[in-house]
């Protein structure tokens, strides 16, 4: 997915997925008289336990930008057996470390398709949330759950008018 990043001064920005497990974002650089080219300016692995990243989408709050996805302990994205967790990155050196938005008492669930929605409390990720698949039973439609990023309430001063 592409934009323009406010905190480079709306330079265009994307990330893509190398190999499943790593998150990578470029900013385009040098664009004067021709299209510029691309710098990689930030990577991020997955955690050993939840190695593959599925479903990242981006948001801006109060001038900075997110990744959240959806991080699996295996490579099939429709696994409905293993739980998974949810994540988020800034795209900034000082913001890009994995935040596990999973509560770590969280119980064991498959959680898929990420969205954000931003509130008068700040950007929250909703998520479908289903109890995993057994041998003696099918997975259980829990419905939709969120989760707060904790990033805080919009600043009014970068606020749409």
């Amino acid at each position: 997915m592409m934009w323009r990043a406010p905190e480079y001064g709306g330079d265009f920005v994307f990330f893509t997925v190398r190999d499943g497990r790593q998150l990578v974002v470029y900013r385009q650089v040098g664009s004067g008289d021709g299209p510029g080219s691309w710098a990689v300016i930030g990577t991020v692995d997955m955690p050993a336990a939840t190695p593959y990243v599925w479903s990242p989408e981006y948001f801006i709050h109060n001038g900075r930008s997110y990744i959240f996805f959806q991080m699996n302990p295996t490579n099939d994205s429709s696994d409905m057996t293993q739980p998974s967790r949810i994540g988020m990155v800034g795209i900034l050196p000082e913001n890009a470390g994995l935040v596990d938005l999973t509560p770590a008492n969280a119980p064991d669930r498959v959680r898929m398709d990420p969205e954000y929605f931003i509130t008068a409390q700040g950007p929250f990720i909703y998520y479908n949330r289903y109890k995993p698949q057994t041998d003696t039973r099918p997975f259980i439609g829990e419905g939709v759950w969120r989760v707060d990023t904790q990033l805080g309430p919009p600043v009014a001063s970068l606020q749409r008018r």
